[in-house]
């Protein structure tokens, strides 16, 4: 993507201030202009709809990119002081109702009439993390589907409780967007090891004869480039799924207008603390990818040295419905791909059917072992 100025939020800074997603930091609330009411943004919808007079308002598109910044340009923003009592007051525009949150809390719908709720005095680290927002994947999966996936992913478990479908109590599901950091990076990665070839020698005389597996062993090493985009580390201390992955190419850019109705939380961790997770995580999947190219039927003595040019990085949001249910008293968590509809989860277990499933084994493996000898 093309280059930009770093965003740098400073203390006292006012969010319009802060890039382009910041420009409508503030614009939290989006009345219905037929009847005042707060407008929601449906799943897969192009538009704000007014659940009570069905009127719709199109979000505006403005032509902007979604900008990347260099890491080395990042300046951590001086820590906030913190309230007494570590809590922000919110108000809904609905019913003016008025609550206390925790300071990360970006956005969540009223306790008692389900409008949008204002942030009446952020805290700055908050609104410096949300006001450097640069993209946003919008919920594509609405609550109805989302449920819907939850009873198909129940009844397709193995080893799960027969009662189960019947017996759960399912807890408040609700639509969430997640902070995420995603980065590029230029890699050079030198790399050297030991390819094993396998092969068979027959020794012995006789009853003792047999063939054996030996492997010969060649030193390879060589060098391995690759442009690394996108790759997407939590911003936040949530639970990470991690085999539900995001198609991040049709992420749009950052407008409060998709929040509408939506929970949010912001960025917990700093773009430093991402990319250490980031790095990480690169260097396993190329470690992976130079171990294979050096061949041979197995390899050793793999040694693996990076170099990362021109890291990159940008705050984005993905949506997921989160919720849980209880089964005989215990909670379990679970989640649904706000644009997929991929369900993951805990689970409970039957004792009782893994246990016939092992008895059942033993029984084959027995009478396969009968036949054989007889």
């Amino acid at each position: 993507m093309a280059d930009a100025t770093p965003v740098v939020a400073t203390v006292g800074e006012a969010p319009t201030q802060v890039g382009p997603a910041g420009q409508r930091r503030g614009e939290r609330s989006f009345p219905c202009t037929a009847c005042g009411a707060d407008l929601v943004y449906p799943p897969g919808a192009s538009e704000l709809t007014c659940p009570y007079c069905n009127h719709r308002e199109v979000i505006p598109r403005d032509g902007r990119t979604i900008r990347e910044f260099a890491l080395e340009d990042y300046v951590p923003p001086p820590k906030p002081a913190e309230t007494e009592r570590g809590l922000v007051q919110m108000a809904c525009v609905a019913c003016a109702a008025q609550i206390e949150v925790p300071s990360e809390t970006a956005a969540r719908p009223c306790p008692y009439c389900g409008g949008t709720l204002l942030a009446k005095q952020l805290s700055e680290a908050a609104a410096a993390a949300q006001a450097a927002c640069e993209a946003i994947l919008p919920f594509v999966i609405p609550r109805d589907q989302a449920d819907r996936a939850v009873q198909t992913w129940l009844r397709s478990r193995w080893f799960a409780p027969s009662d189960l479908r019947r017996a759960v109590t399912f807890e408040r599901f609700t639509s969430l967007y997640q902070p995420w950091w995603t980065f590029d990076s230029h890699t050079l990665s030198h790399y050297s090891g030991e390819a094993g070839f396998h092969y068979t020698v027959t020794i012995g005389d006789g009853q003792n004869r047999r063939t054996e597996q030996r492997t010969r062993w060649e030193s390879r090493d060589g060098v391995y480039e690759e442009f690394i985009d996108d790759l997407p580390v939590p911003a936040g201390d949530f639970l990470e799924w991690g085999s539900d992955p995001f198609d991040l190419q049709s992420l749009a850019p950052y407008d409060p207008s998709f929040l509408a109705g939506h929970s949010a939380t912001t960025a917990t961790r700093d773009p430093q603390r991402g990319w250490s997770d980031a790095k990480q995580r690169m260097e396993s999947r190329l470690l992976q990818t130079c171990t294979e190219r050096i061949g041979g039927d197995t390899q050793r003595n793999v040694e693996v040295v990076t170099a990362h040019r021109g890291v990159r990085y940008k705050l984005i949001l993905l949506p997921r419905w989160q919720g849980g249910f209880r089964y005989r008293g215990k909670a379990f968590v679970i989640a649904v791909n706000g644009q997929t509809g991929r369900v993951v989860g805990d689970r409970p277990w039957s004792g009782v059917k893994i246990t016939s499933a092992i008895v059942a084994g033993l029984c084959v493996v027995g009478i396969l072992i009968y036949f054989f000898n007889r």
